[in-house]
């Protein structure tokens, strides 16, 4: 068909056609990125079990930081009650909803484990 003949307009395809899956990465305690689809399945199962245990750690952490900080207010005013509110919050929380919230690579991590048909920790 002549160039000429066609018409002058443009029809761009969906901007999601264009969209690049982007790859997840973990940095390794010696600096290293490393595409979490090049891990070792050993490295991929260690990383998940890092995470759930530095996520008990951090939960732990911050309800004792809620805990010393809601000592200092008044117990009568807001803060004290909105601390109170937290800390039943976060008590209530088990560690998975923390990591959800906290460590969002975690899916990450979870559904490359499970397109493997490693078993999760």
């Amino acid at each position: 068909m002549r160039s000429d003949v066609w018409p002058s307009f443009h029809i761009s395809p969906p901007r999601a056609f264009f969209v690049k899956k982007q790859t997840s990465t973990w940095k390794t305690k010696s600096g290293e990125t490393v595409r979490i689809c090049d891990m070792t399945d050993d490295h991929l199962k260690n990383t998940m079990r890092y995470i759930q245990r530095a996520a008990a750690e951090s939960l732990a952490s911050e309800i004792s930081a809620a805990y010393s900080a809601s000592s200092s207010f008044n117990p009568d005013g807001m803060a004290a009650y909105y601390a109170d509110q937290d800390i039943d919050r976060m008590e209530s929380m088990c560690v998975d909803e923390w990591i959800e919230i906290h460590y969002p690579i975690y899916d990450r991590l979870e559904k490359d484990a499970i397109r493997r048909g490693i078993p999760t920790p």
